[in-house]
């Protein structure tokens, strides 16, 4: 029996990465970028725990998000095997929701913390088209260019869920 589905924690440097496995945990950090489902990247304000300081003046930062299509891809065939009735491999569906779910768990983690705001670079091939994080109620810091610094409150992308 595979082994269930799977979110990790795993600090790396000054920050952290949630990855999900169904391979069970995964101790090296290069191999979370080529064996996990798909991994969220992120630095935590070092004043995190600091209630002096206002929420409002903290900032976490998401620094990359990845979907590793191919290794879904791989578990789908390996379930088509044991569960054909179930799995239909040519779907445009494969691996859509990871990265919605891998940030909807960070963005929760951020808000066990407190309600300090999200810095991202939207480098995404969507960016300025209805990307992932547009979709969850980030935005862009200047609009009406190409920069792609957004700003994103956890408590309104949760709401939105």
């Amino acid at each position: 029996m595979e082994p269930p589905l799977t979110v990790y924690k795993f600090s790396v440097k000054n920050g952290y990465v949630i990855y999900l496995s169904n391979i069970g945990k995964i101790e090296d950090f290069s191999d979370i970028r080529t064996k996990s489902l798909g991994y969220i990247e992120f630095f935590f304000p070092e004043d995190i725990l600091d209630r002096s300081v206002p929420d409002d003046e903290k900032d976490s930062t998401l620094l990359f998000i990845k979907v590793n299509k191919d290794v879904i891809q791989q578990q789908v065939q390996s379930q088509k095997i044991n569960y054909p009735q179930y799995v239909n491999v040519n779907s445009t569906h494969l691996g859509k929701g990871v990265g919605t779910f891998l940030i909807l768990i960070y963005t929760y983690i951020a808000r066990l913390y407190g309600n300090f705001s999200i810095s991202l670079d939207d480098d995404s091939d969507m960016a300025r088209n209805n990307s992932i994080y547009e979709q969850l109620g980030c935005k862009y810091d200047v609009e009406n260019s190409n920069e792609p610094e957004m700003t994103c409150d956890p408590k309104k992308i949760i709401g939105n869920f």
